[in-house]
């Protein structure tokens, strides 16, 4: 009996002391949400051949592309943030700025039925990269633009936007600052594939992504 007394005794002092892990509640995870709205771009856009018309077909995005915003390290492991998110998939965002570029800014005749040019874009890397030269923002896509009979283009474009060298504090606040400036990029980019002539359209070369400025 003295000894399950001394037991007790033991287990009630350990679970009153000052810090106890038995007492201790961690602080409850508050995620921040985000939007990646591309910047206003006040340059004047190219202007869309004026008989081209065409469907925006599926927008879609890799299995690793979440609400959680990613970050990749140097050694190619892919970290997910519970901490910071999107309000959406980042393919949603896409597939309402390239609409918007394209049939709005663009004059691109939409067509919602029948055969036509379609768009199909696959968002393959919305994330940010961290480098030893600093960390950048990288988004990567690949466009196929078909006519329900022969693939007219396939491309992968590439975009990449410094991070500037924010405090920890606002380190989220700058990497998002810095997706959205690539996926704005990337959306010129790709209607500016899109609105060039079915017979100027050309591959990427060697297969390489093609870098958009």
């Amino acid at each position: 009996m003295n000894r399950i007394a001394g037991l007790a005794s033991a287990l009630l002092l350990a679970a009153t002391a000052p810090g106890c892990a038995l007492l201790t509640k961690s602080a409850p995870l508050e995620p921040r949400y985000f939007t990646p709205e591309p910047p206003t771009d006040t340059r004047a856009p190219s202007a869309a051949p004026a008989e081209l018309a065409l469907r925006l077909g599926p927008v879609t995005s890799g299995s690793e592309i979440r609400q959680n915003l990613v970050v990749r390290n140097a050694g190619h492991e892919l970290s997910f943030s519970e901490e910071q998110r999107w309000t959406e998939k980042p393919e949603a965002y896409l597939r309402r700025a390239l609409s918007r570029e394209l049939f709005e800014k663009r004059g691109v005749k939409r067509v919602v039925s029948g055969p036509s040019l379609t768009v199909e874009v696959e968002l393959v890397s919305f994330e940010e990269v961290a480098a030893p030269g600093g960390a950048v923002a990288r988004v990567v896509a690949t466009l196929i633009v078909h006519d329900e009979r022969v693939v007219r283009e396939e491309k992968t474009l590439a975009v990449e936007v410094p991070l500037e060298h924010p405090t920890q504090k606002e380190h989220a606040d700058e990497s998002v600052r810095a997706l959205s400036t690539a996926l704005g990029r990337m959306v010129s980019g790709i209607a500016d594939e899109v609105c060039r002539a079915p017979a100027a359209v050309a591959t990427a070369r060697n297969g390489e992504p093609a870098e958009v400025r």
